[in-house]
């Protein structure tokens, strides 16, 4: 039977390890949760840990989440919104066409 090496990688929060199906990445906070319930007479998967057949795929989909998860920069333009998940694009989004931006959606506070 053919062993792992057991080398994590830490990338973005999360940690990144080998497994027999290719890569398992989690919350490096949360630690690995491989929990399941039982829903009726099944198991279901609750745990915390996915799974990627690459290491690449892992950091793309990390980032995906990581995205999703941050409020959009939101540029306001003749009355409509613009949303943004970068700050640096919204800013040259709102600079080139002199419009209001908001980062994080929230108003800037003048002290």
């Amino acid at each position: 039977m053919e062993t792992l090496i057991q080398q994590s990688i830490q990338y973005r929060g999360y940690t990144i390890e080998k497994s027999f199906r290719g890569y398992d990445f989690y919350p490096t906070e949360q630690g690995r949760d491989d929990d399941y319930d039982l829903d009726g007479e099944d198991y279901k998967y609750c745990g915390n840990v996915r799974h990627a057949s690459t290491i690449e795929e892992a950091k793309d989909a990390i980032d995906e989440k990581i995205i999703e998860a941050k409020p959009y920069h939101i540029v306001k333009l003749n009355g409509r919104d613009y949303p943004f998940p970068w700050l640096e694009d919204a800013r040259k989004f709102a600079s080139l066409w002199n419009a209001d931006l908001l980062p994080n959606g929230q108003p800037i506070l003048n002290p």
